[in-house]
Order: C-alpha cells, then sequence, then structure tokens
C-alpha cells in the first residue's frame, strides 16, 4: 500500500501485520481493533485516522502525521513514533512501553481520560 490514496477508507478487524503503507494519504481510515504488528506507515498522513483497540507492537509510525489521531486502548509497545506531529493525538489507556518519541512533542498528545477510564472499568454489582 505503499503511496495509496485511501482517504476514510475502513481497514476494521484487519489483519495485516507487517504491512507496508509508506508515505500513503489515509486521512480519517479507520482501523478500530485491527492487527498491524511490525506494520509501516512512514512518512503517512494518519489525520484523524481512528487506532482504537488496534494492535500496532513494533509498527513504525516515524515521520507520520498523527493530528486528532485516535490510539485508545491500542497497544503501541516498541512503536516507531519518532518526530510525528501529534497534535491532540489521543493514547487513552494504550500501551506505549519501549516506544520510540524522539523529536515528538508529546505536550501535544491528550492521555488517559479519568471519567472514560472509570467508565470502562465499571462494574455493576447487586447487592442485597
Amino acid at each position: 500500500m505503499d503511496h495509496a490514496k485511501a482517504q476514510y477508507a475502513l481497514f476494521v478487524g484487519a489483519q495485516a501485520s507487517e504491512l507496508s503503507a509508506v508515505r500513503a494519504d489515509l486521512k480519517h481510515a479507520i482501523f478500530h481493533g485491527a492487527r498491524l504488528n511490525a506494520a509501516d506507515f512512514g512518512g503517512c498522513d494518519l489525520l484523524q485516522a481512528q487506532f482504537a483497540d488496534a494492535q500496532c507492537q513494533g509498527a513504525r509510525f516515524g515521520g507520520c502525521n498523527l493530528t486528532y489521531a485516535d490510539f485508545s486502548r491500542a497497544d503501541l509497545t516498541g512503536a516507531d513514533l519518532s518526530q510525528t506531529t501529534t497534535l491532540r493525538t489521543k493514547l487513552h489507556a494504550s500501551k506505549t512501553e519501549h516506544a520510540d518519541w524522539t523529536g515528538t512533542d508529546r505536550l501535544t498528545t491528550l492521555g488517559d481520560d479519568p471519567d472514560l477510564k472509570e467508565a470502562e472499568t465499571f462494574h455493576y454489582r447487586i447487592t442485597s
């Protein structure tokens, strides 16, 4: 998918580990629940792309535009996020251990939303 133009494309639940999508235009694409381990999105435009619940272990996003992208509950363990634009990139409940953020302004990202986290982990208990 290198250099593909796939704005608004749906990749929900895709099994695409080791995918190569270098410099693709994937604005507003939806990768909800996709398996993208070791995928290469280097230099992509992922403006407002949705990666909620995606598995992106070791994926490469270096040089991407991740403005307003949503990685809620995504696994970004060991991912390359160097030199990315992360204006209001949502990282709620995501796993980012050992991710490379070199040259990226983490202060522009959105972290955990405490109210949403409480709602996602709420368990109703019946008491008598």
